[in-house]
C-alpha cells in the first residue's frame, strides 16, 4: 500500500533538512535511509526509528509522546 503523498513530501522535507544539518557522509546516509523509507510504500511501525528521525529533523513531537 503506497504512502500518502503528503507523507512522502514530509519525508522528503526531512531529507533536505538532514543534508543541510549534516553535510558529508552522515547526512547522505540519513538521506538514503529516509528515501528508502519513503520509497518502500509502507509505514512500518508508527513509532519506528525512521518516523522518529523524520519528526526530529522537522521539529515535530515524536510519535508516541
Amino acid at each position: 500500500m503506497p504512502i500518502p503523498i503528503e507523507d512522502v513530501l514530509r519525508i522528503r522535507r526531512a531529507v533536505s533538512v538532514a543534508l543541510d544539518r549534516y553535510p558529508g557522509p552522515v547526512g547522505r546516509l540519513i538521506a538514503a535511509e529516509l528515501l528508502d523509507y519513503a520509497d518502500q510504500g509502507w509505514r512500518g511501525e508508527a513509532e519506528g526509528l525512521s518516523e522518529r528521525l523524520v519528526a526530529d529533523l522537522l521539529g515535530e513531537t515524536p510519535p508516541g509522546r
